[in-house]
């Protein structure tokens, strides 16, 4: 079943933009870890993460525009809690992501589990849940 352009962003709490923008950074860091992986490319895994590292970052900026112009629009319930949901969503985004990088490019298997790594994954489904749940009329 595939979701409206309304109920995605709704349910996400994202806007098209954000959305293409992870879409694009996706594509990006897709194409970097073919590269990595087939050897065509040797780079660090730290390089191959600039594209999710960006799009986080392009994110977060907008996010504090968004913020800064409902606060001047003086929405400051709406405006507290799209930079609310907005944090919170990067931060586990960008956690996964950092820690991924990280496990990558040590290489280690005693610096710790893989369930380390994707607990921010794990957190995510239960915020977007409540998210759909407090969000449907």
């Amino acid at each position: 079943m595939l979701y409206t352009k309304k109920e995605a962003t709704q349910w996400l709490g994202m806007t098209v933009f954000e959305m293409w923008v992870h879409m694009f950074s996706m594509f990006l860091f897709t194409i970097f870890v073919a590269l990595k992986v087939e050897g065509v490319w040797d780079v660090s895994w730290w390089t191959v993460f600039i594209p999710l590292f960006t799009g986080v970052g392009m994110i977060t900026y907008f996010s504090v525009i968004v913020f800064i112009r409902l606060f001047l629009e003086h929405d400051f319930k709406t405006a507290g809690f799209r930079v609310l949901w907005s944090a919170l969503l990067l931060t586990l985004i960008f956690l996964f992501e950092y820690l991924l990088c990280q496990r990558l490019a040590t290489g280690e298997d005693a610096q710790g589990h893989f369930s380390q790594v994707m607990s921010p994954l794990f957190v995510l489904p239960i915020v977007l849940g409540i998210r759909a749940c407090v969000s449907t009329n």
